[in-house]
């Protein structure tokens, strides 16, 4: 049960990580 709750929560930080990441990288390449 806890594995449910613990894949997602840990999933969505990287995604959220990543997505961060990419904004920078994009607005470095605009720039």
């Amino acid at each position: 049960m806890k594995q449910i709750v613990t894949i997602p929560f840990f999933t969505n930080k990287v995604v959220q990580q990543y997505q961060y990441g990419w904004k920078n990288e994009a607005a470095w390449v605009e720039d």
